[in-house]
């Protein structure tokens, strides 16, 4: 008789970590153009679904920063928390300011 290693049920799922959308400044329409989606402290990079929801897996608990470059759209940096009953929350609304003439207002 084999003796079959228990595996952990978490080795084989995936924890959502933070969720959220991006809609254009105030509105209801979603961004157009390449947008790179990342965390400044890791290399995990988001999934997108089929709603345009931005989804983080597996990130360990901490403070992060959110950062979304886009051609068309000023540099958002905003900082976020990750922990806690997260994948019970809905997914959090985030605006992107289009770029104009003159400076982008400086995202903290």
């Amino acid at each position: 008789m084999t003796k079959i290693d228990e595996i952990p049920l978490e080795s084989h799922c995936n924890k959502l970590s933070y969720a959220f959308y991006l809609l254009v400044n105030d509105s209801d329409e979603l961004p157009i153009g390449d947008l790179d989606v990342s965390l400044k402290e890791t290399s995990i990079k988001p999934i997108k679904n089929h709603d345009s929801y931005y989804l983080f897996l597996n990130v360990p608990d901490g403070d992060y920063t959110l950062q979304v470059r886009a051609e068309y759209y000023c540099f958002l940096k905003i900082p976020i928390k990750v922990g806690g009953k997260v994948s019970k929350l809905p997914p959090v609304p985030t605006f992107l300011i289009p770029k104009s003439p003159g400076p982008c207002p400086e995202m903290e």
